[in-house]
């Protein structure tokens, strides 16, 4: 325990605060321009800011040494607690909501599903997706670019998890995300809980929201089981998946949380990156030429395989400078489960804990003119591994809690722009006219229209 009256532990209360206003605290701020803000306030007061952000307030840590401390060398200490309780109804408990010791169970089970080996073996249903998404665009065509990502994310997630469309249930499938998402956006800069019980009208929609997913999710595990059928999809493997130290398989319960999840987050963070990396390149035509070409000569005109990505070295700068400067995951948070003291600051227990990758990913003294979109700030070093940059990338977590579909989102963001490529490009109409919005994850405010412009010479994509 830490001694937070010796002279050489400041306390929690001298650490800088952020700005904010009587009774809402930051959250005004937050509302406008979270991610703007969260940047402001790390350049201005530094890598340790007190946010007054609900009834308990906030500690937001924006540097490297300190999130590496929350996330690796001290995570015993920091636990998720409460902070999912806005969604733990919603999502239930799996693996991105729990703390050891079951968050350990689960990990266990469910990591040999997304090895680098096993997410490889499903390029084949992303590029039949991404190919049948490609394929109903036409020249000239305006469309919702976010919208149209999200679609293409959608369809990779029930390929390579179900093994099918969902066609009859598709638009019911939608409406609930849509609701979901809207739920979460609402509620999460609330200054105070509405509990979910309350029979308010958005209660009741993400409500019926999630009794939708029950349906169509419950009813697809119970027709594997009853069928004993193998479709060689993530679903069967997380089926079959046992602990390695007890023989244990994930219950019904604990299936639906942990695919309900892998749905919402995994089809979101992708389609977001891929609506940031159109941005970019409308911002940027010179990378997207660069894009096309490398596509062309490293692909001769066929779907890319999980063996072509490496190869593919200028699309993948590019993809990882997306992820940098527009971050999915752009804010998460831990509770101190014990005291603890971080840059000579006491941290009592039960501190909130704000991790911040945007305020990070965008702080000058650790990357150079960090707000202008430059991939080849990773020619050096194109996983952004190097001494010093480890724990100022963090696209998707770190620690032993990284989020465990990483792999399966960058091959999909690759696979879909090396597609997009072959076909054409996607312009945004408005670029300058984009806004951040910040909740479960970094989106574009309203959506970024765009306009489809095919190619004249278009290679074909042949099968991998």
């Amino acid at each position: 325990m830490i001694d937070v009256a010796t002279a050489s532990v400041r306390s929690t209360s001298e650490i800088p605060v952020a700005p904010s206003v009587p009774l809402l605290g930051s959250l005004p701020w937050m509302a406008i321009d979270g991610a703007g803000f969260l940047e402001r306030v790390g350049a201005e007061r530094g890598p340790i800011v007190r946010l007054p952000i609900g009834t308990r307030g906030m500690v937001m840590l924006s540097h490297p040494d300190d999130v590496r401390h929350v996330l690796q060398d001290a995570h015993k200490k920091y636990v998720r607690g409460g902070a999912g309780d806005l969604v733990r109804p919603i999502f239930g408990n799996g693996l991105a909501m729990s703390d050891p010791p079951f968050w350990l169970r689960q990990r266990r089970i469910m990591q040999p599903s997304f090895s680098r080996a096993r997410i490889a073996t499903m390029a084949v249903a992303m590029n039949e997706v991404a190919g049948r998404h490609l394929a109903g665009l036409r020249d000239g065509q305006e469309v919702d670019v976010h919208r149209f990502m999200l679609h293409v994310a959608r369809d990779v997630i029930l390929q390579t998890m179900f093994s099918e469309h969902l066609s009859p249930e598709l638009l019911q499938l939608d409406e609930a995300l849509v609701e979901i998402d809207r739920f979460i956006k609402t509620r999460m800069l609330l200054p105070f809980k509405i509990p979910l019980s309350w029979p308010l009208p958005g209660n009741v929609r993400v409500k019926r929201a999630t009794e939708t997913f029950d349906r169509i999710l419950y009813g697809i595990i119970d027709r594997r089981e009853r069928s004993g059928e193998q479709h060689g999809d993530l679903l069967d493997a997380l089926m079959g998946a046992r602990d390695a130290d007890t023989g244990e398989r994930m219950s019904t319960k604990e299936l639906r949380d942990e695919v309900m999840h892998i749905f919402f987050a995994g089809h979101e963070t992708s389609a977001n990156a891929l609506t940031f990396a159109t941005l970019a390149l409308t911002q940027h035509p010179q990378l997207w030429t660069e894009l096309r070409d490398e596509v062309d000569a490293v692909l001769g005109g066929r779907a890319p395989g999980p063996e072509d990505i490496p190869r593919l070295v200028r699309t993948g700068m590019i993809m990882r400078e997306t992820l940098r400067l527009y971050p999915p995951a752009w804010i998460f948070t831990r509770e101190a489960a014990e005291d603890d003291v971080i840059r000579g600051y006491a941290i009592p227990k039960g501190t909130v804990i704000m991790l911040a990758p945007i305020a990070m990913h965008r702080d000058p003294s650790l990357w150079p003119t960090p707000r202008r979109f430059d991939p080849d700030r990773f020619a050096e070093d194109p996983t952004a591994t190097a001494a010093g940059k480890t724990w100022a990338y963090l696209p998707f977590g770190g620690g032993p809690h990284v989020c465990i579909g990483n792999h399966f989102a960058l091959l999909e963001i690759a696979i879909v722009l090396a597609r997009l490529a072959q076909c054409g490009r996607l312009v945004a109409l408005r670029p300058e006219s984009a806004r951040l919005q910040g909740a479960s994850t970094l989106s574009v405010k309203g959506g970024l229209p765009g306009r489809f412009e095919a190619r004249t010479a278009v290679p074909r994509a042949s099968p991998i």
